[in-house]
């Protein structure tokens, strides 16, 4: 589905009450599941996040990881490189945050524009991601790789 808003032309985030009239930039935007999310950051298309907030149930400005989930266990894969043998990392807010920085075993690892994802190379060993933005921060999520 698609409809026109007005948008905050110094955020890209729609326009409210506090947004000055040369600001307000009138735009077309796409409201999709979050499915579609990576094929409207590749397009460049403006998108709305889902009605109810990009992720329904989270707190205000909370972030949560979609992957990898707690307990996840990743194989290595003998007899391929192990440097394209990847994670993705995923994770989804309540309101569009500008990037996301991804750590994994507390060092960041990488900074992800909407929709947020990244690849993580694998390493043997347990780990812990979290996605954090401003203020915001995911849960601690534990995975593992052998």
């Amino acid at each position: 589905m698609h409809e026109f808003v007005t948008v905050d032309s110094r955020t890209g985030r729609p326009a409210d009450d506090s947004t000055s009239y040369a600001f307000a930039l009138r735009r077309l935007a796409y409201r999709l599941p979050p499915l579609f999310a990576p094929w409207l950051a590749e397009s460049g298309k403006y998108s709305l996040p889902p009605a109810g907030g990009a992720a329904a149930g989270l707190a205000g400005g909370a972030l949560s990881v979609k992957s990898p989930r707690k307990g996840d266990v990743y194989l290595v894969e003998p007899g391929y490189d192990l440097k394209t043998q990847t994670v993705e990392l995923s994770a989804e807010a309540v309101e569009r945050l500008p990037s996301v920085s991804w750590y994994v075993d507390g060092v960041l690892v990488a900074e992800a524009p909407w929709p947020y994802t990244a690849s993580w190379p694998l390493s043997p060993g347990a780990h812990v991601v979290e996605a954090r933005s401003g203020g915001a921060e995911s849960p601690p999520v534990n995975f593992t790789v052998r």
